[in-house]
């Protein structure tokens, strides 16, 4: 079996309670971009996924997403992570997003933003985007 790596991939549960086979607990997801389906058996960064998925599909669907947000201005309204790298995200301050740290990228479900000494990952109930309105500058010709 393989393992594939969670953020990598728009997984969802497709089961509506936790199934218990054999003692063992599991969730069974699948990723909406790519169709891969697999197993989660702990709270973990990872899914177990069946052989039968290239490794092109396994490493990672989202790879041409990844700098999609990267650059762009949010506002935080809502903060609701503790602790010290969360500390200057406060409601209503305004952060670029960043690169996420390998292993990890910027999607719809969140984007990750500088926190104090790390980048962290702000939620999408947690901030607005803000459209960067740029001012075209006119160069006027002398005439002569």
């Amino acid at each position: 079996m393989k393992q594939a790596f969670r953020s990598r991939h728009a997984f969802s549960k497709t089961n509506l309670v936790t199934i218990n086979k054999g003692g063992r607990m599991y969730d069974e997801l699948k990723c909406s971009i790519c169709g891969m389906t697999g197993r989660m058996y702990v709270i973990s960064e990872y899914v177990t996924v069946a052989d039968k998925y290239s490794d092109d599909l396994v490493i990672n669907c989202l790879e041409p997403m990844v700098d999609n947000f990267k650059g762009k201005l949010i506002q935080v309204t809502q903060c609701q992570a503790v602790g010290k790298p969360f500390a200057n995200l406060l409601t209503n301050t305004y952060h670029l997003v960043v690169t996420p740290p390998k292993g990890y990228c910027n999607r719809s479900d969140g984007v990750w933003v500088q926190g104090v000494g790390k980048p962290v990952k702000l939620l999408n109930n947690e901030f607005n985007f803000i459209e960067i309105k740029r001012r075209k500058f006119n160069q006027k010709t002398k005439k002569s």
